[in-house]
């Protein structure tokens, strides 16, 4: 079976946890990080086709959220039992509107890989 994290609502049915390691509150995360969060996403997105620019219904909870959320944005919802967080911090925050709008689906995967030799 799956691992069930605890990064949202503690119902976390239908929802993916994504960590950037580190305290983004008065510190912005390097290009480097915000690129292989951009690239997680979009694979993410094409492996479960998830629209990241929409909002949808949380059916755990019954709250309608985007479906790239922050921690934060657990406030929002019905039953919920996290309403004191400020995760993902003020910079990554901040990044969710332009990465909703412009991390889309990696395309699929053709064929077999071929071995490179040297």
């Amino acid at each position: 079976p799956g691992v069930l994290g605890a990064h949202f609502s503690c119902v976390n049915g239908n929802t993916v946890g994504v960590a950037l390691l580190g305290t983004y509150s008065n510190v912005a995360p390097t290009q480097a990080a915000v690129d292989s969060l951009r690239a997680l996403l979009r694979e993410l997105s094409r492996l479960h086709k998830l629209d990241l620019s929409a909002v949808a219904v949380h059916e755990s909870t019954g709250g309608m959220l985007p479906v790239l959320s922050g921690h934060r944005d657990d406030k929002t919802v019905p039953k919920s039992c996290f309403k004191n967080t400020d995760c993902p911090g003020n910079f990554v925050y901040a990044l969710l509107p332009e990465l909703r709008t412009t991390v889309v689906p990696a395309p699929a995967p053709t064929g077999r890989r071929r071995a490179v030799t040297r």
